[in-house]
């Protein structure tokens, strides 16, 4: 009887995950259209010297075809529409998430046209995706995370200008926990002479202790690890894979009492989420909904939109491609 309860339960679900897996292929394998979020670009910019534009983007990709690279973007048509809308935009500095690496391509025998690794790596993504205009800067462990600054904005310490380099900083990593999750961060000089780290938040998705215990480490620093953050201003932003409003578990907890906190006495503001619409706007649309996506400093002020989201914006992926919404915004040094 228990072995028959057993088996039933199995199949259940087995079918439950076979469901799961074909709604999230219809749903990433939509028809889309190139949009542009808006025209702008640094020939005519619309901040002063004492303002910023930042962008934080997860471009990873929701299709079914892209789980053996990790649900990294692997899409070739979401790339070049995200190439497209970027090089119109050009912010000043940009935090993206799940890049696809060029060595997983390794991993894929005879690719087909629609993917990544059916053209050229050299340049790597992160550089085919925002040009020869910026320094970029992935984290050393698998290069998923990237951290960029344009050169008309100024310069990522320990890496030439319009540089490609993979040194970021990262906390030792967690015994148990995927490697392929980080947090990192850099130093950023302005050409005003403004100094402040730039931190790329990206945890992991499904544990909640490796999540928090990431969050802690490279946050806050323990026993085996110090710090990441270096510099007393600090601008964070990234996919943190927790709802700090609408879900409470460990890693939230870690990362309320970071926030309220502050960082070298001066109090941390979001400049996303509640800053912008409360409640705030989603920023993952997938099976659930959930504001994941956030952009936090001690230092400027200024509110960050969700593209696609906020009324008369579009996606920076076109309308199809990424279950994350880009945030972008302009901020102000406060006085």
């Amino acid at each position: 009887m228990l072995l028959d309860i057993l088996h039933v339960a199995r199949t259940v679900l087995i079918g439950l995950l076979v469901f799961l897996v074909v709604v999230a292929g219809l749903y990433s394998l939509q028809i889309g259209f190139v949009v542009h979020p808006f025209e702008w670009n640094r020939a005519s910019p619309n901040h002063t010297q004492d303002q910023f534009s930042v962008m934080t983007a997860n471009i990873g990709n929701s299709d079914l075809r892209c789980y053996p690279s990790k649900w990294k973007l692997c899409q070739l048509d979401v790339e070049q529409r995200l190439t497209e809308n970027l090089q119109q935009v050009q912010p000043d500095m940009i935090a993206l998430q799940e890049v696809f690496a060029s060595y997983q391509c390794q991993d894929i025998q005879d690719p087909a046209d629609w993917h990544v690794c059916s053209i050229a790596q050299d340049p790597p993504q992160a550089r085919r995706l925002l040009g020869d205009e910026y320094s970029i800067v992935c984290e050393p462990n698998s290069q998923f995370e990237c951290i960029a600054v344009h050169r008309d904005a100024g310069e990522i310490v320990g890496c030439p200008v319009g540089g490609y380099c993979d040194n970021a900083r990262t906390p030792v990593p967690l015994p148990g926990c995927d490697a392929g999750f980080s947090i990192s961060a850099v130093t950023v000089r302005l050409v005003n002479g403004a100094v402040f780290d730039v931190v790329n938040i990206h945890p992991a998705s499904f544990s909640e202790s490796c999540r928090a215990d990431l969050l802690q480490r490279a946050l806050l620093g323990d026993e085996t690890s110090p710090s990441i953050i270096q510099e007393e201003k600090v601008l964070i932003m990234g996919d943190f894979n927790m709802d700090p409003w609408r879900g409470q578990d460990r890693s939230t907890e870690v990362w309320t009492n970071f926030f309220e906190q502050g960082w070298a006495g001066m109090p941390l503001a979001y400049h996303s989420g509640i800053a912008e619409k409360d409640p705030p706007y989603y920023t993952l649309h997938f099976f659930v909904k959930r504001t994941l996506d956030l952009v936090v400093s001690n230092f400027a002020e200024g509110v960050c939109q969700v593209w696609g989201e906020t009324p008369g914006t579009a996606r920076l992926d076109g309308g199809v491609g990424n279950d994350h919404r880009a945030l972008y915004g302009i901020l102000t040094f406060k006085p």
